[in-house]
């Protein structure tokens, strides 16, 4: 099995999948899954490989080869990434072509998580327990955002709900900062919305807010109005109490459910669509821009771990971008036909 055979199915599938995706899945079978392949099967050819010789102990051993290999895994929840990623690229390139009955009794291959687990401890491999709270990623966040553009219900809570997701996905605010918001930290003449440090109440930032949340802002303040609050909080329930972390939970769930109905793959995926993984999304997005990490500190509320989380995840993006785009150049050399 010569590397460009496979690599002509690892690229045919790539073809397949939005940008942010194929930053996330391609990665994973182009640098690891392959290589694994290649130096265990190079023997065979292509169809034998893929039609027969893979069995269960080569995805657990591939698996294993990518935690040993990839010096950013750090976490459990990378298993489970990289054995979702092995089973859509089997489902969607591989079984069409090579129906490999030793993988397909087997699926889904995130069942074999706790025994590759088992066998990396056994290894010495430490990971760290799974992140409870990942971020979202582009195309996630597309799909929450058109979700609320066509969701034309305006409840009073209903409206809560859209707002407070923006802010999450917009400035990354934790819930401690939005839930310590008021209705007059919030200046409809100029489109600022003012933000108290956490823990020096007399310095704030001001936020100019963009046009069309500004209308939506003060429609929403307009309605809260009506209500006649004795509270001062922005967000409050219909009783006029303060809001909980769990407020908009369902809110979140709910489009969750209608994401995983088109993108069944990533059921096994840890749930992202909280509001923690709306805030990292934000933050990695400044980091990327330059933004200070005190200035990111004080804007959302978040503690330096999470910081930390955030900057790890742009690390690792900026590195696989480096990559593509070095190869990419390299390929358009015409020398590069030559020794092709």
């Amino acid at each position: 099995m010569k590397i460009q055979e496979i690599m002509n199915l690892v690229n045919n599938f790539g073809n397949g999948l939005t940008k942010s995706k194929y930053d996330m899945y391609i990665p994973k079978i182009r640098d690891y899954f392959v290589p694994y392949l290649i130096k265990k099967k190079s023997e065979s050819d292509l169809e034998n490989v893929l039609k027969y010789e893979i069995t269960r102990n080569d995805i657990i051993q591939s698996t294993l080869y990518y935690i040993e290999k990839n010096t950013n895994v750090r976490s459990k929840s990378a298993i489970d990434d990289f054995l979702i990623v092995l089973n859509r690229f089997f489902d969607e390139e591989i079984y069409i072509n090579y129906p490999n009955q030793n993988l397909i009794s087997i699926r889904p291959f995130t069942s074999l998580s706790k025994e590759i687990e088992k066998i990396a401890e056994s290894r010495g491999m430490h990971l760290n327990p799974r992140q409870s709270r990942p971020e979202i990623n582009e195309d996630q966040a597309n799909y929450i955002i058109n979700h609320l553009m066509n969701d034309k219900e305006e409840t009073f809570t209903k409206m809560q709900y859209k707002l407070l997701i923006q802010f999450y996905l917009l400035y990354g605010f934790s819930f401690d900062n939005i839930k310590r918001i008021e209705v007059t930290d919030y200046h409809l003449d100029e489109r600022k919305l003012e933000i108290t440090y956490q823990n020096q109440p007399k310095r704030l930032l001001q936020i100019e807010i963009p046009y069309k949340l500004h209308k939506y802002i003060e429609k929403y303040i307009e309605m809260r109005n009506n209500f006649n609050f004795s509270s001062s909080f922005l967000f409050v329930t219909t009783n006029g109490g303060q809001i909980s972390y769990n407020f908009i939970k369902g809110y979140l769930d709910k489009i969750r459910s209608d994401y995983l109905i088109l993108n069944p793959d990533e059921k096994e995926m840890i749930n992202s669509f909280t509001q923690t993984g709306l805030a990292k999304y934000a933050i990695i997005k400044m980091i990327r821009k330059g933004v200070n990490q005190s200035i990111i500190s004080d804007l959302t509320g978040f503690q330096i771990d999470t910081y930390i989380y955030c900057q790890q995840k742009v690390d690792e993006l900026l590195e696989l971008n480096r990559n593509r785009y070095v190869n990419h150049m390299l390929r358009d050399m015409s020398l590069y036909d030559q020794f092709n």
